[in-house]
């Protein structure tokens, strides 16, 4: 039941614009899950979205490291997004995790610069505890983090932005069931902490974009927090760019990534 590996590049309704990249499903046990490869060299550099976001937030930044780098990237969507199917079982980010970890297994992954948008930085604080031996780094762009959860309460992160009366597309159910669990996610995520054997890069956005002044010096002093707590650590602010940094300056991202490839040779 594990084992299907799925190559959907030539289904109807789906156009590869690359020969080096390959869209894939793979079951990880009652949900296939999307994964987009461009298959190179080691080591793997998995992008990881911000929530309710999908694999095609990274779409730029996979394009421009393919052709600076001969690592393999991959992008996914995570359970009930873009086009990974939603399961029947309530969210847990541990089992998140190992599917992850299983289909990245499949694709014969080996060592991984983890790298993650906002909530993607929750899947990869999960990852790299779980598998701590598969991580060679890890980079956050303007991530959400669990002091910052501290700091401005559940209550502002839980609200569902959409009518749950009324009929829900996939990408919704997936948001519910994300949100749901989202107090259970954090009291987990307090026994993963950052692994300070791991060089971890903070890109934090120069631009403000909470609502109110003191949420963003919340977020700022969260991302300070992390980056202080270990010397293998380094706080980058993405200079002209708000949340989504993946979409507004990809070349930060790009940037960082190659230097951690540069200090691998």
């Amino acid at each position: 039941m594990f084992a299907f590996i799925q190559s959907i590049n030539s289904s109807p309704g789906i156009v590869d614009t690359s020969p080096f990249t390959n869209d894939t499903l793979i079951d990880a046990g009652g949900h296939k899950m999307h994964f987009v490869v461009i298959k190179a060299g080691e080591p793997t550099i998995l992008l990881e979205a911000g929530g309710g976001d999908d694999a095609s937030q990274w779409e730029t930044v996979q394009r421009k490291l393919s052709t600076e780098t001969n690592a393999t990237i991959i992008s996914y969507d995570r359970a009930g997004f873009g086009k990974s199917e939603l399961p029947g079982t309530a969210y847990d980010i541990r089992k998140e995790a190992q599917d992850l970890h299983y289909c990245l297994g499949l694709l014969g992954t080996r060592k991984l610069i983890l790298v993650a948008h906002s909530y993607g930085a929750f899947l990869t604080q999960a990852y790299q505890f779980m598998y701590p031996l598969a991580i060679t780094a890890i980079i956050l762009a303007d991530p959400n983090t669990v002091p910052f959860v501290d700091s401005i309460g559940f209550a502002m992160l839980t609200r569902i932005s959409f009518d749950t009366t009324k009929p829900l597309s996939n990408t919704q159910k997936a948001d519910v069931r994300q949100t749901i669990a989202f107090r259970s996610t954090i009291e987990t995520l307090r026994e993963m902490p950052f692994s300070k054997n791991i060089p971890l890069t903070i890109l934090s956005a120069e631009k403000d974009w909470w609502p109110l002044p003191q949420w963003n010096q919340w977020w700022k002093n969260s991302h300070q927090s992390i980056v202080s707590s270990a010397p293998n650590r380094a706080l980058i602010i993405a200079k002209g760019s708000s949340h989504n940094v993946p979409q507004e300056q990809p070349g930060v991202i790009v940037d960082a990534i190659i230097n951690i490839l540069k200090g691998l040779r």
